[in-house]
């Protein structure tokens, strides 16, 4: 007697049905579904195994764009090029080490690197950069793009301000200055003025 398998539902997850079955061919009927002809005795195994994947990361370009960037990534430039593009004209193009995606390089971020790094590619080769997406103005709307800066750590380290010298603790008491004691003089003393004694008799007889 056939037996006959239900139908999976489909979801989100990508999903991949697996029977592991020696010896079993599998035959469909006039409803599209699968049909097995094992006796019904014996066990089935049905199992599923959920593949998780990234659908950009699947389709990924050979140049870099703003949706390959949610996050902020530090590369090492490998070099700089000069590359036709499909459009028929020739662009700076960067490549990175250990990168399959390249960066064309736009004016702006030409200029930036040159400010960074001098205006010889050459000297361009093995320096640090950091890519960003952010959004800029293009023919009147606001688009993603990459834009390329200093590394934010490196640039971090080299403007830590150095600890200030310890300070007396709050709320100790700040000494009050003691006047400066003066030497006091020894005033001499004043004698009394010595009176004559009076006279017992006028002076005048």
């Amino acid at each position: 007697m056939a037996k006959r398998l239900p139908r999976e539902k489909q979801n989100s997850n990508a999903k991949r049905l697996l029977f592991i079955r020696p010896e079993t061919s599998i035959d469909r009927d006039a409803n599209g579904c699968a049909v097995t002809s094992w006796p019904e005795t014996m066990p089935v195994l049905v199992k599923l195994e959920t593949i998780t994947m990234k659908m950009s990361e699947q389709f990924a370009g050979a140049y870099l764009k703003a949706a390959d960037l949610p996050h902020p990534r530090v590369l090492t430039i490998q070099s700089v090029t000069q590359t036709t593009m499909p459009e028929g004209d020739n662009k700076p193009v960067m490549r990175f080490v250990g990168e399959q995606q390249q960066l064309v390089l736009n004016k702006t971020n030409a200029f930036t690197c040159v400010e960074l790094f001098g205006d010889e590619t050459t000297a361009w080769h093995g320096q640090p950069i950091e890519l960003y997406a952010t959004t800029t103005n293009f023919s009147g709307r606001m688009v993603p793009c990459i834009r390329v800066r200093a590394p934010q750590q490196a640039a971090a380290a080299s403007s830590v301000v150095p600890p200030p010298s310890p300070a007396a603790p709050q709320g100790a008491p700040l000494p009050v200055p003691q006047p400066t004691p003066t030497a006091v003089q020894p005033q001499p003393m004043q004698q009394p003025p010595i009176q004559a004694p009076a006279a017992d008799y006028p002076v005048d007889a």
